[in-house]
Parts: C-alpha cells; sequence; structure tokens
C-alpha cells in the first residue's frame, strides 16, 4: 500500500469517527448547554421527603457542576416513585430519557433518590468523598451536560 493510500484510509476513518461522534449527539438532551440551564426539576406536591430532598441535590449539583444559577428551562425533570414498576428491586430506580422530558423513577422514595445522583455521577461528572463541600468534587467541571435518550 502507497503512503498515499494510507493517508486517505485513515481520513476516511477520521472523518467515519467524527460522523458517528455527531450522530451520537444528536441523540442527546442536553440539560444545560454552556451554562445556561434548558431544564427544570419537578416533583409533585406533598411527595416524599426523599423525593423532594432528590430534586433539590440534582438541582444544585447541576448548578455546581456547570456555573449555571436556577435551573428554569422548559425541558422537565420529573422526580417520582412507581412502586409497581416492572423489574425495579427495592431501592432500584429508572431513568427515562425523551425530546419531551425525562422521569427518574424510583421503586421506592430512596430509589428515586439514587436515581438523581445517578445521573449526578454519570452526566454531570460530580463526585462526593466526604460529606460537606470539602468532600465534593466535579470531574467533568463542564459548562454543559447531556444525557442520551432511552
Amino acid at each position: 500500500m502507497t503512503g498515499g493510500m494510507k493517508l486517505c484510509n485513515k481520513t476516511m476513518t477520521l472523518a467515519a469517527m467524527l460522523g458517528c461522534a455527531a450522530a451520537a449527539s444528536a441523540a442527546d438532551v442536553t440539560l444545560v448547554d454552556n451554562g445556561m440551564a434548558k431544564c427544570r426539576v419537578a416533583v409533585a406536591e406533598g411527595a416524599h421527603p426523599a423525593l423532594r430532598f432528590g430534586a433539590r441535590e440534582l438541582a444544585k449539583y447541576l448548578g455546581v457542576a456547570t456555573g449555571c444559577g436556577a435551573l428554569d428551562g422548559d425541558y422537565v425533570v420529573s422526580v417520582c416513585v412507581d412502586g409497581s414498576a416492572k423489574g425495579l428491586r427495592e431501592d432500584g430506580f429508572e431513568i427515562d430519557v425523551r425530546r419531551d422530558g425525562m422521569t427518574i423513577t424510583g421503586a421506592n422514595p430512596r430509589g428515586a433518590l439514587y436515581g438523581c445522583y445517578d445521573v449526578l455521577k454519570k452526566y454531570a461528572g460530580m463526585r462526593w468523598v466526604f460529606p460537606g463541600e470539602d468532600g465534593e468534587y466535579c470531574v467533568l467541571k463542564g459548562k454543559t451536560v447531556r444525557v442520551p435518550l432511552g
């Protein structure tokens, strides 16, 4: 194979990789874009204290991770409990991301709280080593948080 052919193959491989990356990002939902909130967190009125706490933590640490202020965007992230949800064990959760909204559903209130922390860990890069501000840090420290559809 000639040097020109190798360069052509490398260029085509790079173009294919970039095309896949663009396609993958089109299948994402943006919660915070360059420090600007695109979402808000909702919980039912009179919800269990663990659900309200999870919603507050989600909003707080999305702000910490991105530097955005209050989450007041149009995209709604709902935190709820559905004890009859199929396949969820005790303290289990499910995260359903759609174009029209995201739902974090726990088998019980603690499961919903765990789901909120899972979103923060996987997509916002938050970590907690020990309680208190000195024990929390963000490995990504970006201004944009995206979650994949599904």
